[in-house]
């Protein structure tokens, strides 16, 4: 499925893409029964509820990767990620793709 967000300013910037991209991954991992459910906790972002898992391994790896994915599109503009959801024998269980641009580089405050 394609989404075109270019619409929305805040999702323009690198800062702001990654931002999304976290809620994104979280939510996967939640609905897709990653880690048990009460490894999660509610929040509102944006006045949307959102799961985020609670788990400090976790935290620490999604926060991470999206820095680093940060820097990759403050370089190149785009970035083509794949999220992949596997068992602990590394058995993949569903891959999702996302392509990422940047429209305009904002100062974030």
């Amino acid at each position: 499925m394609e989404v075109d967000i270019a619409d929305i300013p805040e999702l323009r910037s690198s800062v702001g893409l990654c931002g999304f991209m976290e809620l994104v991954f979280h939510h996967l991992m939640y609905v897709k029964n990653i880690y048990p459910k009460p490894a999660f906790r509610r929040c509102m972002r944006k006045n949307v509820p959102i799961w985020m898992c609670e788990h400090p391994g976790v935290q620490k790896y999604v926060i991470n990767f999206l820095d680093f994915a940060n820097k990759l599109l403050m370089q190149t503009k785009k970035l083509k990620i794949c999220f992949v959801l596997c068992r602990r024998n590394k058995e993949v269980i569903e891959e999702f793709y996302f392509e990422l641009k940047v429209k305009d580089m904002f100062v974030e405050r």
